[in-house]
């Protein structure tokens, strides 16, 4: 192999790393800024704003990379589908970081726990997004493409869980007796729309890690 062609499969090795630990960044603010929103943890509320610099630092690193490989190597066709594919995806990982970072500003709006009644809407919004994520990581470095589908199709589950948080919120507003704590209702209500856009994001990676692998473009309503 010449030495040009072993140069690229480095740069590509590393492109792919970088992307998969910015992934993995991604997940754990999710799940923080999560933690910090249902238990009001300020402290850990902050600790995921700090966190936000290292996926900027990485999505500026892979864009930068992945931009000298396209103008310095001829990628074939297959490699080219996995850097442009990656430039796109990291977008949606990005904003995977900046709801993140919404739903921990909102956790300093809160001036006490939330109530149950939102909270484990919260907390199984998250679950499933961050089974999402995981299985498209695992599927994006093993490349089995079969399996994205069932992964977006959970997407649904997430929204159910929403429109739950939009049903408590609107009884909330209504009963007398509840309508003290809607400065609250309204707080979870944007802390779950933060999630459900997260799931949104999680869906289009795997779309374009259905374009890495199978170089066809799935549109939001298409099927697998």
């Amino acid at each position: 192999m010449k030495k040009s062609r072993l140069v690229f499969q480095k740069e590509l090795k590393k492109l792919r790393q970088d992307t998969f630990e910015m992934i993995a960044l991604s997940k754990e603010m999710i799940e923080k800024s999560t933690s910090s929103f249902v238990c009001f943890n300020e402290t850990k509320a902050r600790e995921v704003t700090e966190m936000d610099d290292a996926v900027d630092k990485l999505d500026k690193k892979i864009e930068h990379r992945g931009i000298e490989i396209l103008a310095t190597q001829q990628p074939m066709a297959k490699d080219l589908r996995l850097i442009s594919g990656i430039l796109k995806i990291i977008t949606d990982v990005e904003r995977l970081g900046d709801y993140s970072v919404d739903n921990a500003n909102l956790t300093e709006k809160l001036s006490e726990k939330p109530s149950d009644e939102f909270t484990q809407h919260i907390l199984n919004m998250k679950k499933t997004s961050i089974i999402m994520l995981d299985k498209c990581l695992l599927i994006l470095k093993n490349g089995r493409s079969k399996e994205l589908s069932e992964i977006i199709s959970m997407d649904d589950k997430v929204d159910e869980e929403y429109y739950k948080i939009q049903d408590t919120t609107v009884k909330y507003l209504k009963d007398p007796k509840k309508n003290k704590r809607d400065h609250e209702s309204m707080i979870a209500l944007m802390a779950a729309r933060n999630l459900e856009r997260i799931a949104d994001h999680i869906s289009n990676i795997c779309r374009r890690s259905y374009y890495i692998l199978e170089g066809e473009h799935i549109g939001k309503n298409q099927t697998f």
